[in-house]
């Protein structure tokens, strides 16, 4: 018999609560759905970072300080880059830029990083050739969009923009060759796009070695 108050579920119901309780969901048990889950992305925050930190290595002192900031209710600075390859923010960037949002909805400040720098390279992540290099004068008239677009998802109250030719623009080619120095070409290679286009042949660009370095 069926208990009235709490109805069968439909499969896509029952996969969303799979993994919730402690025994295997079977097709003759009806399961009660609670009315409201109450939670809030600080919460949630707190509890991901209490389960990392049992096996974080020392190097993630970090993650401690986020989580003593937000029981102390101090903001974060939580930041999301993107370069202006193109006049328009895609679809992908809508997901990112609602949880951003999410965090200046409780208080954190939101900085967005313009990377109108290595918007003349672009990145060649998921990219099976060489990406048309533009100019910064034209970087920066895409921004100019971004900005717009960004905005309707952001709050400009608790909003900060920089862009990052504000500093890679000042590095010389002796910074440069320090910075080289650090990193070899079989590193380059690790990556997924370079080795793949590697493998097959497909020529790799100098300059955009620049990007990850």
């Amino acid at each position: 018999a069926v208990d009235p108050a709490h109805p069968p579920m439909n499969i896509k119901t029952r996969k969303k609560i799979k993994g919730k309780f402690p025994h295997k969901l079977k097709s003759d048990v009806t399961y009660p759905v609670p009315d409201k889950i109450e939670t809030t992305l600080n919460d949630a925050i707190l509890k991901f970072f209490s389960k990392l930190k049992s096996w974080l290595t020392t190097k993630y002192k970090n993650i401690t300080k986020i989580e003593i900031r937000i029981k102390n209710k101090k903001p974060l600075r939580v930041k999301l880059g993107c370069d202006p390859s193109k006049p328009d923010l895609h679809i992908g960037h809508a997901v990112l830029l609602r949880k951003l949002r999410q965090f200046q909805n409780f208080g954190h400040t939101a900085v967005l990083i313009v990377g109108d720098f290595t918007a003349m390279i672009g990145d060649p992540t998921g990219k099976n050739k060489t990406r048309p290099q533009i100019t910064l004068e034209e970087t920066n008239e895409n921004a100019k969009t971004y900005i717009d677009q960004a905005t309707i998802v952001l709050s400009k109250n608790n909003l900060k923009v920089v862009y990052n030719s504000e500093w890679l623009s000042k590095l010389n080619f002796s910074d440069l060759i320090k910075i080289a120095s650090k990193y070899t070409v079989a590193q380059m290679l690790e990556r997924d796009d370079f080795t793949k286009r590697y493998n097959s042949g497909r020529p790799i660009s100098l300059h955009e070695f620049l990007y990850p370095l």
